[in-house]
C-alpha cells in the first residue's frame, strides 16, 4: 500500500506486521508476548491526520492529529497537537509539539506527551 501512495500521492498509507509469540520466563520475569498478524493504516485530510493500528496483545489503536498552518493567530506554523486511545485498556494521551523549521528539508523541534497512566515525556527531533 505504501508504494501505491508513493506513485500515485494518495492521502492513505498503511502497514502489515508479524509479530512471533514469545513464551514466558519466570526466573527472569518476563510476561508471554501474543504472536500474530497486526497492521494499520493511516490516512490525511488538510492539516488532519489518522490512523488505525492493531497489534497482537495490545488490541486495537486510534489516533488523530491537527498541525496547525499558521493562518490565524491561535498557533504558528509548526505547532501540532494530537490524541491517542487504546480501545484494549482504555487509556489514552494527548501530545503536541512545535517545529521550529516546518517548510524545510531538516526539522528541529520539541514534542511532549501526558498519558492516562501518568507517565509523560519531553522530546527533541
Amino acid at each position: 500500500m505504501s508504494v501505491a501512495t508513493a506513485l500515485k500521492e494518495w492521502p492513505v498509507t498503511g502497514y502489515v506486521s508479524w509479530t512471533p509469540h514469545q513464551n514466558g520466563d519466570i526466573l527472569l520475569g518476563e510476561d508471554a508476548q501474543a504472536g500474530g498478524w497486526g497492521g494499520g493504516f493511516t490516512g490525511t485530510l488538510g492539516n488532519v491526520n489518522g490512523g488505525v493500528s492493531f497489534a497482537p496483545g495490545s488490541g486495537v489503536d486510534f489516533n488523530i492529529n491537527y498541525n496547525f498552518d499558521g493562518t490565524g493567530r491561535a498557533f504558528k506554523q509548526g505547532t501540532f497537537i494530537g490524541f491517542d486511545y487504546s480501545a484494549a485498556n482504555g487509556g489514552y494521551s494527548v501530545n503536541g509539539g512545535y517545529d521550529f523549521n516546518p517548510n524545510g528539508n531538516h526539522h528541529i523541534g520539541l514534542s511532549g506527551s501526558a498519558s492516562s497512566t501518568g507517565s509523560s515525556s519531553i522530546g527533541a527531533f
